[in-house]
Order: C-alpha cells, then sequence, then structure tokens
C-alpha cells in the first residue's frame, strides 16, 4: 500500500477521526505508512472545500504530502 493522507475536521463526526486512526494504526502494524491531520475548525463539507482555496491549511497539507512523495 502506497503511503496515505487521511484529513478530517476537527468538527467532523466524531467517528471519522477515530476511524482514521484505527486505520492509521492497523495499517502501520502491516508495515504500512498513513498520516492523520485533523483540520483545526473545519467540519466535513470544511475540508473538501479547504481543497479548493490556495490559502487553506487542507490544500497546503496535501501538497506538501505529495510533494514529500515524489520527491522520494
Amino acid at each position: 500500500m502506497p503511503p496515505a493522507l487521511l484529513i478530517v475536521g476537527e468538527k467532523d463526526f466524531p467517528m471519522l477521526e477515530a476511524d482514521a486512526r484505527s486505520f492509521s494504526s492497523k495499517a502501520g502494524e502491516l508495515g504500512n505508512r498513513v498520516q492523520v491531520v485533523v483540520a483545526p475548525g473545519k467540519d466535513h463539507l470544511g475540508v473538501a472545500r479547504g481543497m479548493t482555496d490556495q490559502r487553506d491549511f487542507v490544500l497546503a497539507t496535501v501538497l506538501a504530502f505529495l510533494k514529500t512523495q515524489v520527491t522520494k
């Protein structure tokens, strides 16, 4: 499995962060890398909207993650 990035909103459905962390933990046990990031102040749709704003934390996080994958 390739490295993965999971972004959940701080104000998102509570089970989404727990599910993301559980998935990351289980993936890690199998030798895979999954990064979980909680977007401050965002709900579920706020995370999605963040992907369309050049100044948003969400897009910056995704681009930084992708950049680390391209340089490897």
